[in-house]
């Protein structure tokens, strides 16, 4: 009977450790592969209690690895470490990457002379879409006030309310926003600077975007802005977009003028 229990016994531990050995190659590989080599030089009978000592540490081991992997992306990315790998690499894509500097907004602000040569064009609405303008505002004793402004998007609803651009006619005017959402405003592209923007002036921005809680656009937004301006050069016109474009054209040269 003591014999009995006793292959029993090992016949439990011999599949215990075959379970242990599963779940360690899952989990460490490596370790798993040092375990069986282990096993083979000391010995079929001497397995078990190697492995299970093994298996612990390599528990233990990992664990200690994953937890300061954990809290090394914790501390990168600011997440909280519930989440995964892929989430803490979109946090990190989104709330790690610096806003956009000075020279990145100069070179998607739009310029007066530009707005009037694309408005007509079939890309000008999504283009111009997430690009800066300079706003004329007003006036003060030193001279002109402006403000750098991110456009919204693009109203022509109402062709009958025209306006001069430089020397064309037009009815589409900018919804943009200075600081957050709430404060967006339409616009006459006649009002906007055929000037560079100022450093002065972006800094007023950043700062009304922190104050007003506001969204900065991502280094990645502005990148894709600046591929967008630059594909215009290669822009390819179909027959159909030509035609349009001529319709477009004369049904505003026949429109009566009507001053916004």
């Amino acid at each position: 009977r003591a014999s009995a229990r006793s292959a029993d016994r090992s016949a439990k531990n011999e599949a215990l450790n075959e379970l242990r050995a599963k779940r360690l190659k899952q989990q460490d590989p490596e370790a798993h592969r040092r375990l069986r080599e282990a096993s083979r030089n000391s010995g079929p009978r001497q397995f078990s209690p190697p492995k299970r000592k093994s298996f612990t540490s390599a528990n233990l081991s990992s664990s200690s690895h994953s937890d300061s992997d954990s809290r090394s992306h914790s501390d990168d990315d600011g997440s909280t470490g519930d989440g995964g790998i892929a989430d803490s690499d979109d946090d990190r894509g989104l709330s790690g990457s610096e806003g956009p500097s000075f020279q990145d907004i100069k070179e998607i602000t739009i310029r007066r002379s530009k707005l009037a040569k694309w408005f007509m064009e079939p890309f000008f609405e999504e283009l111009v879409v997430g690009c800066f303008v300079r706003v004329g505002i007003g006036r003060s004793k030193t001279g002109p006030i402006y403000r750098l402004c991110m456009v919204k998007n693009v109203d022509s609803s109402d062709p009958d309310r025209q306006y001069k651009l430089e020397n064309k006619t037009t009815y589409k005017y900018l919804n943009v926003v200075w600081g957050n959402e709430s404060s967006a405003a339409r616009w006459q592209m006649a009002m906007i600077s055929d000037s560079a923007p100022l450093e002065e002036e972006y800094k007023q921005w950043v700062k009304e975007v922190e104050r007003s809680g506001g969204r900065m656009p991502s280094k990645q937004d502005v990148l894709e802005k600046k591929q967008a301006i630059h594909k215009i050069i290669t822009f390819v016109y179909s027959a159909a977009t030509v035609k349009q474009m001529l319709q477009d054209k004369k049904s505003a040269s026949s429109r009566p003028m009507n001053i916004a």
